[in-house]
């Protein structure tokens, strides 16, 4: 994959990086969703539903009874999906564990096309298929092309980091040669440009939380164009974490969970957190906003990701449901004007990371 930041000439005129982003872009027809309900193999495991983007034709897309998916991607020039799972149903609850908690990582990385097995890349359990040693594995990203596969992994003594790999499981590499800070949450924009989230600190301050989790941007074959998205220094209020980075189909925004820190009064009772946006473009650099507050009610927001280029789908706990229900809602929209997709889960079901494809 060639560099991500040159503009290209096509056609006799030179194309903007946001220009490249809207001719890839296409209007979605459908959204895939992480569910965990009754019916399948095992109550407690999540599976892959899909279903049309008003909430219709729900359908089953996958029933494992010896893995539990806990995060997928869709290849955009191809029908499979890559997928992060675990033999533990009851893992934890939420993409990113207890409630918006740092998950322990999964077991299993492998490729979901319909009608086949599935076609494991990475087992942690197994040394034949783990000789890069990994405890950990979590959050694979196909690239816009379909060739490679982004993810998280960890290595015992090391700091969580960003690897990639072909999509049929070789040339594996790490992104970033950082053993000591934390990386995580990678996902690839349309442009092929990756973000991610960083934690500055090093060794023990990352468990005291000393330095921020901050959302960065990088062209994959540069490690070194790595340049900071969130400039607290220009954001009101107190600093807090950033999670679950997606970058939008128009490379203007990157939307994102912004959370209350670990180890405050807040948090023990329950993080609330907002789901906001980080302006990327020439245009709008620099710029912030929240679109969906946490603080009243105490509300957790989970991954956003994009619908198009000014709808965001999300999902956040539902009193009511007393689950986690997808929401939808846009960037003009005034905060909390959401609308909630019945997707007929029931009561203590959860639904989750909303996919638009």
């Amino acid at each position: 994959m060639g560099s991500a930041h040159a503009d290209v000439q096509e056609n006799g005129a030179l194309l903007t990086e946001r220009e490249r982003c809207i001719e890839r872009s296409s209007p979605p027809e459908k959204m895939l969703f992480l569910s965990r309900r009754p019916g399948g193999a095992r109550d407690d495991n999540y599976d892959i539903y899909a279903a049309d983007l008003d909430g219709r034709n729900v359908q089953r897309l996958t029933d494992f009874a010896d893995y539990s998916i806990r995060w997928f991607d869709k290849d955009s020039q191809k029908d499979r999906l890559v997928v992060a799972a675990s033999s533990d149903g009851t893992l934890s609850v939420g993409p990113s564990g207890g409630h918006g908690g740092a998950s322990g990582g999964e077991q299993v990385i492998a490729i979901v096309e319909q009608g086949q097995a599935l076609h494991t890349l990475i087992d942690i359990r197994s040394e034949q298929q783990n000789s890069a040693g990994f405890v950990g594995v979590w959050h694979p990203t196909f690239s816009p092309d379909g060739d490679e596969i982004v993810f998280s992994g960890t290595k015992r003594g090391e700091s969580a980091n960003i690897y990639i790999m072909r999509s049929d499981g070789s040339g594996l590499r790490r992104l970033v040669d950082d053993p000591q800070r934390t990386y995580n949450d990678a996902r690839f924009g349309p442009d092929g440009r990756i973000v991610y989230v960083r934690h500055d600190a090093e060794g023990i301050r990352q468990l005291l939380q000393a330095n921020d989790l901050d959302v960065w941007l990088m062209d994959p074959e540069d490690s070194t164009s790595a340049r900071r998205v969130t400039r607290e220094d220009t954001i009101p209020g107190p600093a807090t974490i950033e999670t679950d980075p997606s970058m939008s189909p128009d490379c203007l925004w990157v939307a994102s969970v912004r959370a209350s820190k670990p180890l405050t009064p807040r948090s023990i009772l329950r993080p609330a957190s907002d789901n906001v946006i980080h302006g990327i473009g020439d245009e709008n650099d620099g710029q912030f906003r929240t679109l969906q507050r946490g603080e009243d009610p105490l509300r957790v927001h989970g991954v956003p990701t994009w619908q198009d280029s000014s709808t965001i789908l999300s999902y956040r706990w539902d009193s009511a449901a007393k689950g986690w229900r997808i929401i939808r809602f846009r960037l003009d929209a005034p905060d909390n004007a959401v609308e909630t997709l019945d997707l007929g889960a029931p009561i203590g079901s959860e639904d989750l990371l909303p996919l638009a494809h």
